[in-house]
């Protein structure tokens, strides 16, 4: 059974010293008691860590943000009104930081655009190709040519994502270009994780009929990588005819894979013995930092039970290292957050670890 993305929620709600305090949070009819946990949890916007009154927490995995805190970063008021049970949401005014922020953002991809059309109209206005150099057809490619589209493109795209500084290098075979673009430092490899890959691909076009621009009739093959890893994130290849393909270094077929490697296709329960994973389900987050892992286990309903009885220390002793190593070879393969959950046939909770190592339990 294919299961959904599991994304978590992020949830606002007033600073009412009530609910900070007790973590008595009101439900359809009455209270319902909750336990609400501290992490010292941070909060920034645009970039920029912001001070809160109030600290935000988490309870049952969703992280609460006071929302009177929340509108004054974005210029929104919040009220609570007790008499009708209304939070009461006045908007900023026109120069309020988030349109601010938002017209900044915009500015500066008018200001990219424009650069860009810049170059592609000097192309025009020269007879040349867009990097200013002569065209080239085929494979009769110098070396000083390759070396003028590379400095091309270190000028056009080095900082296309802002906090990525790509390097270009371009070699010549008998029968294509190889294209690589790296980067070198983990903090831009975070930045590289957290960017879709609807956004890597438009990059890899850009480049690529750029480069398609100079050097005709000449297929382009490339990688992306994090050299100071030696690791490759992503192949691909423009065709002669400007058709893509594209490998991602991994993908969730390819995760599934690895999980049945380090599995042997069961999860052993203690006493209970070894039971069989029915289904693995595995969700990449879009932006493609964090990983989320479903096993859902063929276990008999007297077992379930027989687990529930367990001790914390027995479910502990039972699961941790097998939890652990599932995590730990997705994130080597990965390098991404994993979360790893495992399930009963009718969805309950049998065991879960998130990528801080904790574990918790529900049945």
């Amino acid at each position: 059974m294919k299961m959904s993305k599991n994304y978590k929620r992020l949830c606002l709600v007033l600073g009412l010293s009530a609910v900070m305090g007790t973590g008595a949070l009101a439900a359809k009819s009455g209270t319902e008691t909750k336990q609400a946990t501290y992490r010292n949890i941070q909060v920034t916007y645009n970039g920029a860590a912001q001070n809160l009154a109030l600290e935000p927490f988490l309870i049952d995995g969703s992280v609460y943000v006071p929302l009177r805190a929340f509108g004054d970063i974005v210029g929104v008021s919040a009220t609570w009104a007790p008499a009708s049970n209304t939070v009461i949401l006045t908007g900023g005014s026109s120069n309020s930081e988030s349109e601010i922020a938002q017209l900044t953002y915009q500015n500066t991809l008018l200001q990219r655009q424009l650069q860009e059309a810049n170059a592609k109209l000097s192309k025009y206005e020269s007879g040349s190709s867009s990097n200013g150099s002569s065209t080239t057809t085929g494979t009769n490619i110098t070396a000083a040519q390759l070396k003028e589209t590379e400095e091309y493109l270190d000028s056009m795209y080095s900082d296309y994502f802002n906090k990525i500084d790509f390097d270009f290098s371009l070699t010549q075979t008998s029968s294509h270009l190889d294209l690589t673009i790296s980067y070198s430092t983990r903090s831009e490899n975070n930045a590289f994780n957290n960017t879709s890959e609807k956004n890597i691909t438009k990059f890899i076009q850009k480049v690529c009929n750029d480069i398609a621009a100079t050097h005709k009739d000449i297929e382009i093959q490339g990688v992306i990588e994090y050299s100071n890893d030696d690791q490759e994130k992503v192949s691909f290849t423009r065709s002669k005819a400007a058709k893509y393909s594209y490998n991602f270094a991994f993908d969730e077929d390819t995760l599934k894979d690895l999980i049945e490697e380090e599995t042997d296709g069961s999860i052993s329960l203690g006493s209970i013995g070894s039971v069989t994973i029915s289904d693995t389900d595995v969700a990449i987050r879009e932006v493609r930092s964090t990983v989320n892992v479903k096993l859902y286990l063929s276990i008999s309903s007297d077992n379930v039970t027989k687990w529930s009885g367990f001790t914390t220390s027995q479910k502990r002793n039972a699961i941790k290292g097998q939890l652990e190593s599932i995590q730990d070879a997705l994130m080597e393969r990965t390098s991404y957050d994993v979360n790893v959950m495992i399930y009963d046939r009718e969805s309950n909770t049998i065991a879960q670890i998130n990528s801080d190592g904790d574990l918790s339990y529900t049945n």
